[in-house]
């Protein structure tokens, strides 16, 4: 036996053990393992590694304030290429349309397909969670590999390096980040890096991406390793380098949603009300990690709510007064400040320190200095500014560390429009103030926030949005999102709706077209139809939402019925947005006007564009047996051009 044994139990130990044996402090044991099995030690350093990582990515994550570690609630979510899988049939003449879709898991594969990898997605759908799990993952297979095996062994374990591209802009060499990462030479020597995880692109300067691109192709050539990039969806249109393969992180659908739902909630009756909430908001909010978890939070603690937020704008509303202490003075929980007061300080702070200076995080000096100047103009705060910085910590909005950040960028763009909302009235342009930020690539998010937090957008905003000038392609992109400023400006007038909705589908052929050039510039074999369904995609965001749905269906009418060609692709893109909220009816009934505007259109090519994203919209029998007659006929007369749309057929491949 051997340890830390006083001497009253040494006796007793010696005299009581039916065989007798021997007893040995610890040094004996340490010097025996020493002597004979020396890499209990190593692998202790090693192993301590590990953990150490793993448990700083189970939690550093927005569930851990439930007591959970990310594992313990992470759901797969799917993946999908930028793009869609498509088969044409020749004898047949029919188009197979294939969106295949991956769980998130098998990123690693397709990883190792892909050397450059850009993984996209829209704001709080779980990027950086996702690929933190993916990080434990391969640390845990790391950390059984290590125990398996005994002794010292000269081969390297493989594992990916997972850090936010701001701590990447920040090394000056592959030596310095291996060191800054392994904090030690021993431990970075028992490790070969295959894979870097860089999150967060759209997080920094954007005159400061291209630099993180270029230090990230250097740095992942010199260590031999792919790359994992992420960024926000949006983002593409300016981060389209031709290098990289291209994918969306998805939303949850519904069975998703209710799976996590199900791991971070046991009280079965707050099970049934959050169950009840998801399918009537199902229509309106997507489905995003963070939107899921800011619901549950609201619904398990402010079981009063009988109705649900109405927007993602009045979800981060009703969350912040939550977790500033609206609720805690009720469950007699001691706060020093109301909620309000810490929600106008995030406010200012988000306003004059981040977005007034253009930048996404702050030196910890600045931020003191700020908190200062803003105790002398409050006295409210200045009894005890300690105490106030302790609660703003608690409330886990900011990260208070050597620089200032708010917890998740839309944290950030929220308190900003909620300051820019709260001064409104103080502000003499203010409509030109909202409509040059929404057109900013940093700062666009600030006037969706903005105009949530209004509930209402006016007709001169809408004006002035449509009337701003410029050919930059992202202006035409905020354009046609214009249908999600009318998402968070719910309570708008009809009028207002039919306007904005009127003008935004206008921008679809100048999106397709930019997208359209991007692919045939480039020496990749990309078929020509992959750019309508980038394009398609972003006009499902803008007006796929039952906030919008009686007012498309308006605006669809009339394109349909046009006498102008223009209009038979708006009408198109507007009918694949807008069609569950149609019965089957109504779908034919689109579809057979639009075939026959179809047959007027002069350009072969646009009209074999048309057939083909016919087929994707449901239809019945009828219908789709229309669609593949005029098909058909097209084919006879010009076979290039489906060609030229479609993926080139390799012979060997099924």
């Amino acid at each position: 036996m051997a340890g830390e044994f006083s001497n009253p139990a040494r006796k007793r130990l010696l005299n009581e053990i039916a065989n007798k044996g021997e007893i040995f402090d610890v040094n004996w044991l340490i010097g025996k393992f020493t002597e004979h099995y020396p890499d209990i030690f190593f692998h202790g350093r090693i192993i301590n590694f590990l953990e150490k990582k793993i448990n700083e990515l189970e939690e550093n994550h927005h569930g851990a304030k439930s007591g959970k570690n990310l594992s313990e609630y992470f759901v797969n979510p799917l993946i999908q290429p930028l793009g869609a899988t498509m088969e044409f049939d020749e004898e047949r003449l029919r188009t197979v349309i294939k969106t295949r879709r991956y769980p998130f898991s098998e990123l690693l594969v397709i990883s190792k397909r892909h050397r450059k990898l850009i993984l996209s997605g829209d704001p709080g759908t779980g990027k950086t969670g996702a690929m933190a799990k993916l990080t434990i993952d391969r640390y845990q297979d790391a950390y059984k590999e290590l125990i398996k095996k005994p002794g010292i062994s000269d081969k390297k374990v493989t594992i990916p390096l997972f850090m936010h591209a701001r701590e990447l802009l920040k090394s000056h060499s592959v030596d310095g980040l291996l060191a800054t990462y392994f904090e030690s030479e021993e431990t970075k020597n028992r490790f070969k890096i295959d894979l870097l995880i860089i999150d967060g692109l759209d997080e920094i300067q954007s005159n400061s991406r291209s630099n993180v691109i270029d230090k990230l192709d250097e740095f992942s050539e010199e260590m031999g390793c792919a790359y994992i990039l992420t960024t926000r969806k949006i983002d593409l249109v300016n981060t389209l380098p031709e290098k990289y393969a291209k994918y969306e992180l998805l939303p949850f659908e519904f069975r998703q949603a209710l799976k996590l739902v199900n791991k971070l909630i046991k009280d079965k009756k707050v099970l049934a009300v959050m169950r009840e909430s998801l399918e009537k908001i199902q229509a309106q909010v997507l489905f995003a990690p963070l939107s899921l978890m800011l619901l549950i939070e609201l619904v398990e603690d402010v079981k009063e709510h009988e109705e649900i937020p109405a927007s993602v704008t009045e979800l981060y509303d009703r969350f912040f007064d939550m977790i500033l202490g609206r609720e805690d003075r009720k469950k007699g929980i001691e706060i020093l400040f109301e909620y309000h007061i810490k929600k106008k300080f995030l406010g200012e702070l988000a306003y004059h320190e981040f977005w007034e200076k253009n930048r996404l995080e702050i030196p910890k000096a600045d931020f003191q200095t700020f908190l200062n100047s803003y105790s002398e103009k409050y006295p409210l705060i200045s009894g005890d500014l300690n105490g106030f910085v302790k609660e703003l910590e608690r409330a886990g909005v900011l990260n208070l560390r050597e620089e200032i950040i708010f917890k998740h960028r839309s944290f950030l763009d929220y308190f900003a429009a909620y300051h820019v909302h709260e001064i409104r009235a103080d502000i003499a342009d203010l409509n030109d103030l909202v409509v040059n930020t929404y057109f900013d690539d940093i700062w666009g998010e600030v006037a969706f926030f903005y105009i949530g937090l209004r509930r209402e957008i006016t007709q001169d905003l809408l004006e002035k949005i449509y009337s701003y000038s410029g050919d930059n392609p992202t202006i035409a992109l905020c354009k046609l999102l214009g249908g999600r400023l009318m998402q968070a400006g719910w309570h708008s007038t009809a009028q207002q709706y039919a306007y904005c909705i009127k003008e935004a589908i206008n921008y679809v052929p100048r999106v397709h077209k930019h997208f359209h050039e991007l692919i045939t510039s480039s020496d990749s074999n990309v078929p020509g139809i992959v750019s309508d369904f980038v394009t398609f995609s972003l006009t499902n965001l803008s007006f796929n939402s039952a906030f919008l749905a009686n007012h498309v269906k308006d605006v669809l009418k009339n394109l349909v019925n046009s006498e102008s060609k223009d209009d038979v692709y708006k009408a198109v893109a507007l009918l694949w947005s807008v069609r569950r909220f149609l019965n089957p009816e109504d779908v034919k009934e689109n579809i057979d006007k639009i075939l026959e505007k179809s047959n007027s259109l002069q350009d072969d090519t646009e009209q074999a564009r048309t057939l083909l994203l016919l087929t994707l919209i449901e239809g019945d029998n009828e219908t789709r047996k229309r669609i593949e007659r005029q098909t058909k006929r097209l084919a006879r007369k010009s076979s290039k051009v489906f060609k030229a749309l479609l993926p080139v057929k390799r012979k060997g491949f099924r």
